[in-house]
Order: structure tokens, then C-alpha cells, then sequence
């Protein structure tokens, strides 16, 4: 009763152990900046949960700054104490090597560069002997002897620890072929011996000979025509590359590839008999897919490539040709004397000869003759009438006959002429009378009722004497003064003399008349639809409300009478408590803004409709543990701020009286459900640190070592039992990284090497014995 719930308790010594905590549910929380589940040990409070930063139960943090350092974590090369167990980058024993910058080590006891393969540690940087990231050291107690060493002939030590001693190849000796035929060339496919000069047939510096019996087969041997494999290619009797041909049985062939005896020059091979398509014994042929073509047919215009390959296709001569004339101008019509050819080709592919000027194109047999004192069409005759084809062109003029020498011919009585002459003199056939010069169409007309212009029309619009007359189409007395017409009299819609009509379809609209809603100007003004000033409601005038804010609702008071929206003022409906604000109205959705969106005068009122989860609105839950989870029943609120109860922001926990249980908490070895996954203490698949939580490690032989498999567990669970791992035989009791070697073809200790050299303990148990060098073997 003093009126707080849960506080912290403060018995009296302030820090743990402390009597007084640990009971009524009460624990010792440690504050945990970094959130790694470890706090200081130096900073905690006695809470019925977690409150603020003091939210770990586990001590033990030596830098609660970083959330990647705590007793839980795996040391890394960084030089830091990342486990907080009081050293900085120490020895890997247990888990994986080559990660975090660990890299495996390799005993070097003769330092050099190579080390001894099972002897290893897992480390950051070298240390003593341990100074090498290579093993296959076949003799570490050797600097000579490691992989990549020299071989030296006659000492029987294996120095490049390849497992031979003393091959071939090894320094201070030489390698020697078998060589039967002495030709230099070993017996190919034959190891060498390595001696210090040649003895006996081991005398080749080289093997690779294919017959070892024959002294005239060997490798680089000239190839012959004698079904042997001269050479040792693995091929007999091919065709020669580089060697002369004509000799030794070889002939040149040439590419024949369509058989007709004739071969490509270009194209050879050296062979002992011909291949096709390589069997001409002849060049010249000049299309090897063509068997028509050779030099020995003849040429052909019926084809279209050189038959008798002389490099002219379709030369002049060839069978079946036709004579053509040579044609110098490219009219068509040539001179001279013909060519037989096969097509034609400039300058001589005229078919047809008679061109009396070959140096003028324009000029030959059937051309149209023009006005330019020449014989164009080569008739004899130079810029003669045109009785045919048309006139106008070529210089050619139609001159019309001119009684009245006016300057006007009659129409229908011309003659095509490059000029004039006589009374065929008028360039233009329009005169409606050739008796009188006073009557043509270049004459004024005048209102006399004579077609003095020769239109065909009398005392027509413009005629001189006439009278202005406005277009009047309504015939309301008001005509366009766009459209008038200088008349002799009336005619048609040219009867208004007032010009101040603005639509002369209509006769309702005119200067004065009353203006109505209907894109038209009614009063002729000069503005359409204008405002109202007086009765609104007729003609198609409405009222408008001032809508600054673009959102369709108005301001109550400020109207116009209009035909349509204009401006600001568009509303059609008033309402507006906020007509500086679009998304202000009576429409609007309420948001979580200060602002009273909807014009209902209240101001972020809790949403009953509409869509929650915008407009800053959330879905709050039922919470009675206040643990940030609420519960489905009751229902949530849409609103804009959490209200206790209803404060969280997510459904979904399983227990609403106590707030450590939500779902996403960190499960813990409790026997409940924490984390609101229908599972109780359940296996860890993440970080296994802190809640209780332990490593076990397969044991199936129960030796207390486990495999590499391993679970974070509350408990041990069948074979996860071990709380070490580095088992390599789960099988074997008598197996562990804690027994000791023995010689039976086993690794005993889990050291990655089988019955290797014991360096401690007793020699001459379990198999071992103590043997002494004796290099020169005399036991």
C-alpha cells in the first residue's frame, strides 16, 4: 500500500547476491546497453521483469558497448577479448577453423617453410614453431627434405617427399633411353634410366620412336610413299606440309571438287595418290563447283559465268549473241557498224540504228520536234507546225485568231506554233465578242445590262455604280459586317444596310436581346455567358460557391451567378470549414493531424469506418500486460494515439497477464512458452548463450566427447548429451581427443594422424617401439 505496483526492490546491500531478491518472482536484472543478453556486473537492480536497459539475467560482459562481445560469443582474430574470458585472440580448441581469421598452423621443427601434417594448432598469427599454414613435411626434423626440394641421386633419401627416392630426374644424374636400332631415338612409351653417361642401348637422350627395330623410323624422319609410318605421327604416308613434292612417290594434286578433270591452282595437296576431292593433275579451272566450266568448253551467252574460264564472262563471239550498234548520246538509236554480243553493254547497246545527230541525246527517229532550230525528230524538217500531241510543251504555243485585234482570240480556233503570225497572233481564245474591242475580259463591267467582261455575267457583284448590302440570313433587319456585297440591286441574304449583327443564324440574337447560358453571345456585347447580377436560377444560370481550395466544397456566403464554374468560384455545394486546406471537407476522412478534416467539429476522433493503418491512424489491442502484444477479444480501436489498455500496436500473445511472453521473445529454460510459438523449451537454432540455455553435443558412445553435431538445448535429449565436442569416431568408447595413440591403424586421439610418433609418455606400450637412424643399413 504504498502506492506503487511491482517497484524495485532495495533491501539494503544493492547488488547480488542479495537474500532479498530471487523470491516472489523478483531477480537480479543487470544492465545490458549493447542488448547481448549479458550485463555488467557492477550495475544491476532487483525487478520483477525487465525494465529500461536492465533487461539481462546473465552477468559477465566485459564490453557492454558492443553487442558482438560477451561470454556467449566466439573469439575472433581482432584483438579484442570477444568471450570475455580474460584473453585477446588465444588458441582455437573447439569449433571451426579458418573462420573469424583462425587459420590452422603446422608444427615446423627444422624451419623450413614446411610443416608436420596432424601436428597443428588453431591460431591468429604464427607462435614458436607453430610458423607454417603448409603440412606434407615427409621429415620434419630435416630443413633439406620437404616437398618441392631437390632430388639428389645416390643417398637414398626421398627429399622432395613424393614417396620415390632417387628417380629419374634427380640432380647429378642423366636420363637414358632404351635405343635397339640406334637411331637416337628411344623405344617410345619407355621409362628412362637416370646414369651419368649412356651404357650399353641405353643411349637416347629421347624417346617417341615408334619402331624400334628400324633405324629409318624415328621422330622428325622425312614421310615416304612406302605405306610406313616414317615419321612416328601415328599416321603413314600423309600429305606433306613443308617438304618438297615430286620426290619420294608424293605428286601434287589440285581441288577438283566437281570432277571435271580440271583443278584449282591455288589449292593443292602433296600426296601419294589422289584423295578426292584433291585428284586433278591439271590447274586452270576457275569455278571447281561448276563442271561446265573449264578451260577446255566454249563460251556460252545461255549461261551466266565464264565457261572457257579466259576471265570474260559472256565475251563478244560467244554462241548465240546478238548485234547491237553503238549508241554515243544514250538515246536508244545507234550508228555505225554492229557488234555480236551477248547483252548489251554501253556504249554499244543500241538494238536499232538511224540517229542523225549521235552527239545529242534529245535528237532521233520518232522524237517530238520542239521550238529550237533543230531536226529533233530527224525528218527532214525543223520547228514545224504541231497538228499532234499536245500543245504547251517544247516551245510549242496555241495562237488563237484575232478579228478585232484586241488581244483576245475566238475560242476553238488555234494553231500549235513556236510564234505568232497574221491574225494567229492571241495568246488567250476568251473574247465573247471579236467585233467589238470594247468587249473582252479585261473590261470593266458597269451596270448597264451588257457583260461588258465576258463572264457570262451581267451587272455581276463589284460592277461599277453598285450599292454596299449586308448579309441577313435571320432577316432580323441586322446584318454581318464581315459579309456584304457591292450590288446593282438586292439579292438573296445581301438585303440588311445595318452591319451590327454577331450571329446572323439565329434571330433571337442581336445587339440588345437578353443573354442566356448557351456558349453564345445573345446581346452581341462581345462576351458570352457573362455573370449575372440579377435573378439567378433561369436561362441556365447557377449558383457557384468560392472554392479556393479545389476540394468541391464552398465557402457558405461567398457566391456568383454563372453558366459555369469559374475560377475559385466551382463549388456547387457550401460546407467548407477550411477553404485554405484541399484535404479539409465534409467528404474527407478524419486524420491524425490536430486538424478537424471532416468538418464535423471534432478533431481526431477514433475511426469507426474507413481503413485503418493510414493517414497516421493505427490498430490498437488489447493489452492488460502492457507488454507491446495485445489479445483478439476485445476488439481493437482505430485511433491515433495508444490508450492504456488498448496500447499495443500487434495481436498475437498467448498470455496477456504476463508481459515477459509475447511473441518474438527470447525463449528461455522456463517451462513456458515465451516466445508464443505453441512450444515449451524448445531447441535453439541461433545464439546459444544466456536463458538457460547449454550446447550438447552427439555422443553415441557415450564417452562424454561429442561430434560436430550439436544442439543448444534446456536439457541433454537422447544422444545430444556432451557438453564438448571434438569426437572423430562416435562409434568407439576407447576414441576421444583424451586417449592415448596406440599402433593399430586407428587415430586414437582424435588428432587427425594414425599411430604417429610419440614424443611423450612411455615408448615400447601399445605397440610402439624406439627405432634409430641407420643410413647405412647395417642394422
Amino acid at each position: 500500500c504504498d502506492a506503487q505496483t511491482d517497484e524495485e526492490r532495495k533491501p539494503g546491500l544493492g547488488s547480488p547476491p542479495d537474500p532479498a531478491c530471487g523470491t516472489g518472482d523478483y531477480d537480479w536484472y543487470y544492465r545490458d546497453n549493447d542488448a547481448d543478453f549479458y550485463g555488467q556486473a557492477i550495475d544491476s537492480r532487483c525487478l520483477c521483469g525487465p525494465f529500461l536497459k536492465y533487461t539481462a539475467t546473465v552477468a559477465g560482459d566485459c564490453n557492454d558497448g558492443s553487442p558482438m562481445i560477451s561470454p556467449a560469443a566466439t573469439e575472433k582474430c581482432n584483438a579484442f577479448d570477444d568471450d570475455c574470458d580474460g584473453l585477446i585472440d588465444e588458441e582455437r580448441t573447439s569449433g571451426t577453423c579458418g573462420t573469424d581469421s583462425y587459420q590452422t598452423f603446422f608444427l615446423d621443427a627444422d624451419a623450413d617453410g614446411w610443416g608436420r601434417d596432424g601436428s597443428t594448432k588453431c591460431l591468429c598469427a604464427a607462435s614458436g614453431r607453430y610458423a607454417t599454414l603448409t603440412g606434407q613435411d615427409c621429415d620434419d626434423a630435416k630443413g633439406a627434405v620437404h616437398p618441392g626440394a631437390i632430388e639428389v641421386c645416390g643417398n637414398l633419401v626421398d627429399e622432395d617427399c613424393d614417396g620415390q627416392t632417387d628417380e629419374p630426374g634427380c640432380s647429378g644424374c642423366t636420363d637414358w633411353y632404351l635405343d635397339a636400332d640406334g637411331d637416337g631415338f628411344g623405344a617410345a612409351g619407355t621409362s628412362p634410366t637416370c646414369l651419368s653417361a649412356p651404357s650399353g642401348n641405353w643411349r637416347a637422350p629421347v624417346a617417341g620412336d615408334c619402331n624400334d627395330a628400324d633405324a629409318a623410323v624415328f621422330p622428325g624422319q622425312v614421310e615416304k610413299c612406302n605405306s610406313k609410318d616414317d615419321d612416328c605421327d601415328a599416321a603413314t604416308d600423309e600429305a606433306r606440309t613443308a617438304e618438297a613434292c615430286g620426290t619420294d612417290g608424293y605428286t601434287v594434286f589440285y581441288k577438283d571438287s566437281d570432277a571435271d578433270t580440271w583443278g584449282l591452282a591455288n589449292d593443292t595437296r602433296c600426296t601419294c595418290s589422289g584423295v578426292a576431292p584433291y585428284t586433278a593433275t591439271r590447274a586452270g579451272d576457275c569455278s571447281d563447283s561448276n563442271s561446265a566450266a573449264n578451260p577446255g568448253k566454249a563460251e556460252l551467252c545461255s549461261t551466266a559465268f565464264d565457261d572457257d574460264c579466259n576471265g570474260v564472262v559472256n565475251d563478244d563471239g560467244s554462241a548465240g549473241c546478238t548485234a547491237f550498234y553503238t549508241d554515243a548520246d544514250r538515246d536508244g538509236w545507234g550508228t555505225g557498224t554492229s557488234r555480236c554480243k551477248c547483252s548489251p553493254a554501253a556504249p554499244v547497246d543500241a538494238a536499232q540504228a538511224g540517229d542523225c545527230l549521235d552527239t545529242d541525246p534529245a535528237v532521233y527517229p520518232g522524237v517530238t520536234e520542239k521550238c529550237n532550230g533543230k531536226d529533233d525528230d530527224c525528218d527532214g524538217a525543223t520547228d514545224e507546225e504541231r497538228v499532234a500531241g499536245t500543245c504547251g510543251q517544247d516551245g510549242y504555243v496555241a495562237f488563237y485568231q484575232d478579228h478585232d485585234r484586241d488581244g483576245h482570240g475566238v475560242a476553238g480556233t488555234t494553231k500549235c506554233l513556236c510564234g505568232g503570225t497574221g491574225e494567229w497572233d492571241a495568246l488567250v481564245g476568251n473574247d465573247c465578242d471579236d467585233g467589238n474591242n470594247a468587249i473582252n475580259p479585261t473590261e470593266d463591267e458597269i451596270c448597264n445590262g451588257v457583260d461588258d467582261n465576258c463572264n457570262n455575267q451581267t451587272d455581276e457583284v463589284g460592277a461599277t455604280g453598285c450599292t454596299v448590302y449586308y448579309r441577313d440570313v435571320d432577316n432580323d433587319g441586322h446584318g454581318v459586317a464581315s459579309a456584304f456585297l457591292c450590288l446593282c440591286t438586292p439579292s438573296g441574304y445581301f438585303r440588311a444596310t445595318v452591319a451590327d449583327d454577331c450571329n446572323d443564324s439565329i434571330a433571337t440574337i442581336y445587339k440588345g436581346a437578353t443573354e442566356k447560358c448557351n456558349g453564345v453571345d445573345d446581346d452581341c456585347d462581345g462576351a458570352t455567358d457573362e455573370e449575372r447580377v440579377g435573378t439567378c436560377g433561369a436561362d441556365g444560370y447557377s449558383t457557384y460557391w468560392l472554392d479556393a481550395d479545389n476540394d468541391t466544397y464552398g465557402v457558405t456566403g461567398a457566391t456568383r451567378c454563372l453558366c459555369a464554374a469559374s475560377g475559385e468560384f466551382r463549388a456547387t455545394r457550401p460546407g467548407d470549414c477550411d477553404d485554405t486546406k484541399n484535404a479539409v471537407n465534409p467528404a474527407a476522412y478524419e486524420k491524425c493531424n490536430g486538424f478537424d478534416d471532416d468538418c464535423d467539429l471534432s478533431v481526431d476522433e477514433d475511426r469507426t469506418s474507413g481503413t485503418c493503418g493510414t493517414d497516421g491512424y493505427e490498430t490498437y489491442w488489447y493489452s492488460a500486460d502492457g507488454d507491446a502484444f495485445g489479445v483478439a477479444t476485445p476488439a481493437p480501436r482505430c485511433g491515433c494515439e495508444p490508450a492504456a489498455p488498448y496500447s499495443a500496436t500487434a495481436a498475437g500473445d498467448c498470455n496477456d497477464a504476463d508481459a515477459q511472453v509475447y511473441p518474438g521473445a527470447t525463449e528461455t529454460c522456463n517451462a513456458k512458452d515465451d516466445d508464443c510459438d505453441a512450444s515449451t523449451d524448445e531447441e535453439r537454432t541461433g545464439t546459444c548463450a544466456g536463458g538457460g540455455y547449454l550446447t550438447f553435443f552427439s555422443d553415441a558412445d557415450g564417452d562424454t566427447y561429442g561430434t560436430a553435431a550439436q544442439k543448444c538445448l534446456c536439457a541433454a535429449s537422447g544422444t545430444y548429451t556432451a557438453s564438448r565436442g571434438g569426437d572423430c569416431d562416435d562409434t568407439r568408447a576407447a576414441v576421444n581427443p583424451d586417449a592415448t595413440e596406440k599402433c593399430n591403424l586407428f587415430d586414437d586421439n582424435c588428432n587427425t594422424a594414425v599411430d604417429e610418433e610419440r614424443t611423450t609418455g612411455t615408448c615400447g606400450t601399445d605397440g610402439y617401439k624406439t627405432l634409430w637412424q641407420d643410413q647405412d643399413a647395417d642394422t
